[in-house]
């Protein structure tokens, strides 16, 4: 078997990875607002501010999203700048 050599990523590579990884955190974040307002909606909120549902994880879900997303746009952003593009090629 053949051992590949670890080399960089082209810039059209890391263009489609920041794609991706803008769809992935978007999706997160949407699963993360599914679950809160569903946890709100539903009273799962105990007077006292204590959740019985899925407050908390739905927010984690929603952090890691934002942040997914930030990270893919930054890398998009990046691979762009290196690859030339401009605003009418893009």
């Amino acid at each position: 078997m053949r051992k590949v050599k670890d080399r960089p990523l082209r810039a059209d590579d890391r263009i489609r990875q920041g794609i991706l990884d803008m769809i992935i955190g978007t999706l997160a974040l949407i699963v993360g607002i599914l679950f809160c307002s569903t946890t709100i909606t539903f009273g799962m909120v105990e007077p006292g501010g204590e959740s019985t549902g899925f407050l908390a994880e739905g927010l984690i879900a929603g952090s890691l999203g934002c942040l997914v997303f930030g990270l893919g746009a930054a890398q998009y952003l990046k691979a762009a700048i290196e690859a030339g593009y401009t605003d009418d090629s893009l």
